[in-house]
């Protein structure tokens, strides 16, 4: 039983891994022209995109899975090939072949 125990631990600490790299990994850059694709998320959620756009010395806006980005982009922006972008993006994290595939 312990040895199971052992074996789990390491595994789920190996997968929330895993998803915390895929995570890290992915961005969604908008560019300043496309800006009327964003239509529906809040002006907060537009700032913080520019910001993170500008941190990665890129205009427009960056998005990323973290929660902060993630849910405002989900629960606002109108255009439904985005959302479902960031969706699909979302729920493969940790499944993408790579090396951290779960």
């Amino acid at each position: 039983m312990r040895e199971i125990d052992r074996e789990s631990s390491k595994l789920s600490l190996t997968f929330s891994e895993n998803v915390l790299a895929e995570t890290n990994k992915y961005t969604l850059h908008i560019k300043e022209e496309d800006e009327g694709r964003l239509k529906g998320l809040p002006e907060s959620g537009k700032d913080a995109a520019r910001a993170a756009a500008k941190a990665k010395e890129l205009t427009g806006f960056i998005f990323t899975l973290n929660f902060p980005s993630y849910f405002p982009f989900v629960s606002f922006v109108e255009d439904r090939e985005l959302r479902k972008e960031m969706a699909t993006a979302y729920g493969s994290r940790g499944f993408q072949n790579n090396e951290n595939d779960n």
